[in-house]
């Protein structure tokens, strides 16, 4: 801008005070493109924070981000069976089964089996005797049930608990899904429709400018549209990474395995 701007004002059809706010246009411009790239670079951060990594894996850690094409939902959902949270609940309900057994092996009473030796006289002549006692609690089965039945009730409420959790897992899976795919769309129908046509535009009021044909308004308002579009575009990609961040985490983390 600040070359072409002080080639019109030498030529005489430009005004001082035109290539100055032609100037403080390309500055803003700068200054934008910045604060997009700080945006863009802390969304990877975050992004980062969410797989729980301290710097970037090398190569493209999410490929499909920019090809828009995912992993297949049926694989995902196959996946879910090693979910950390879904191993979670099949220990819970594998702890309540094993409270129930332990509960019916406890109705029995406690047997205490005692070996004694003494030496005992007969008819004047002094031995050994070995003896065995049995020590047997009245009533021998306890008919208190009241355990059973709450470790019953428990092992059944861990079983409806992890069938709930799954179809949780699911949906929560299938939503996030939809909206990544949704976001990778969008984003690509905005750089094809939006913001190529719009640095297209740019291109041609520059090259119209340089040649005096067009106006510094001109200029402007095609450099302002283009920049506002690598904003948007820069804030849908931001969207895309979070989301596939939280796809990821929906999944259990198998799409990076």
């Amino acid at each position: 801008f600040q070359r072409i701007g002080r080639q019109r004002e030498k030529a005489g059809d430009l005004s001082k005070l035109k290539r100055l706010r032609l100037d403080l246009a390309r500055e803003q411009a700068h200054q934008n493109i910045k604060v997009f790239s700080n945006q863009l670079a802390n969304s990877r951060t975050r992004f980062y924070l969410w797989l729980k990594i301290d710097s970037p894996p090398a190569g493209n850690i999410e490929p499909f981000i920019e090809s828009g094409e995912l992993p297949a939902l049926s694989v995902l959902i196959t996946g879910l069976d090693r979910h950390p949270e879904y191993l979670a609940g099949v220990f819970k309900t594998e702890m309540a089964q094993q409270g129930v057994a332990l509960a019916k092996s406890s109705r029995w009473g406690e047997i205490e089996v005692k070996v004694f030796q003494a030496r005992q006289e007969f008819s004047g002549v002094q031995e050994d005797v070995t003896g065995v006692g049995v020590s047997v609690p009245l009533p021998i089965w306890n008919r208190e049930k009241s355990n059973v039945k709450k470790a019953s009730a428990l092992a059944s409420q861990a079983g409806f608990d992890l069938e709930d959790l799954k179809i949780k897992l699911e949906t929560r899976l299938k939503i996030d899904y939809a909206r990544l795919q949704q976001l990778i769309d969008e984003t690509q129908h905005y750089k094809g429709h939006v913001l190529r046509p719009a640095k297209t535009v740019f291109r041609l009021a520059r090259i119209s400018f340089k040649a005096g044909e067009a106006d510094i308004l001109i200029l402007l308002d095609a450099s302002k549209a283009y920049f506002e579009a690598k904003k948007k575009y820069a804030d849908l990609k931001r969207d895309r990474w979070l989301q596939a961040a939280k796809l990821r985490y929906a999944s259990g983390g198998i799409l990076h395995k």
